[in-house]
């Protein structure tokens, strides 16, 4: 379903991931991103732009590029963040232990 990169499924949610090497892994990963894209339109699917996020894990992680996605026949970018809550855990771009303890 998704070229040159992984993807885990859950329910209505999907991460899509890639290791950040070079230049052509970041471009590897948007064509991810079209390719997840375009399976939801021949499934009849949508998805919610709002919720898409793009977050970088890791040490010394250069953050200039951005990836897009189309929303309502325009490109948009897609929105980064450095913490994201994942089915109640934190999950945190420097995996900070303190911050990913579950939230309850």
């Amino acid at each position: 379903m998704v070229p040159e990169s992984d993807i885990y499924l859950f329910a209505d949610d999907a991460k899509l991931f890639r290791h950040i090497i070079q230049d052509s892994d970041k471009i590897a990963l948007q064509k991810g991103v079209n390719a997840l894209q375009e399976w939801t339109q021949e499934w009849f699917l949508k998805l919610n732009a709002s919720k898409c996020m793009v977050m970088s894990f890791g040490r010394n992680v250069e953050k200039s590029y951005t990836y897009n996605i189309l929303e309502n026949s325009q490109i948009k970018p897609v929105a980064r963040t450095d913490q994201i809550n994942d089915l109640g855990i934190l999950l945190d771009e420097r995996c900070d232990e303190n911050a990913s303890l579950p939230l309850i």
